[in-house]
């Protein structure tokens, strides 16, 4: 193993900049007397770096009111510990909160009646060293709207007209395309 000298690193402490790999240290401290300089080395210190990638959950989905979304495909983690996982939704995509029992690399969710969004967080534990990062956020759309009315049933003579008026569907984030069936 090869070392080279700091620049900069010339005081009894020295503060390490951010790493993305493991990295050895020591310390040469030298004394100088009558001109006669004399060196020594510290003992070597490793700096392990706890690497994470937390991997990419699958896509985005639109699913109709109370269906089941298909199942989050995702690629797992990488890191260099032992790594764990926990899903989290969000109603707002801000606030997260984990989802109990969600805790391996896919996930199935149930039933949804609203937009909700997901993302998992990957773990990688060395020793005491706890690093986590999330993944991309997805969102399931839920296409939730009213079916409206139509009135109410009546009798009438034949071959006139109901005369009955009918409301559109009310939702406010959707078109919902409509049409007219008769049962004859």
């Amino acid at each position: 193993m090869s070392y080279s000298n700091i620049t900069g690193g010339t005081s009894e402490t020295y503060a390490a900049s951010a790493l993305i790999a493991d990295t050895w240290y020591r310390r040469q401290v030298t004394s100088t007397i009558a001109g006669n300089a004399c060196s020594l080395l510290s003992n070597a210190v490793k700096v392990t770096v706890n690497n994470l990638t937390p991997g990419v959950i699958g896509s985005a989905q639109t699913i109709c009111d109370g269906d089941v979304p298909a199942a989050f495909t995702s690629t797992a983690a990488s890191g260099d510990g032992a790594i764990t996982y926990q899903w989290e939704s969000s109603a707002d995509n801000v606030t997260f909160t984990s989802i109990g029992g969600a805790t391996t690399v896919n996930y199935a969710p149930g039933a949804l009646n609203a937009d909700v969004w997901f993302r998992r967080q990957a773990t990688s534990t060395i020793g005491v060293n706890i690093c986590t990062q999330a993944s991309n956020t997805i969102k399931v759309t839920v296409n939730n709207f009213t079916q409206g009315s139509i009135g109410s049933d009546q009798t009438i003579c034949e071959n006139t007209n109901s005369g009955s008026s009918y409301e559109r569907c009310p939702d406010r984030r959707r078109s919902p395309h409509l049409q007219m069936v008769q049962l004859t």
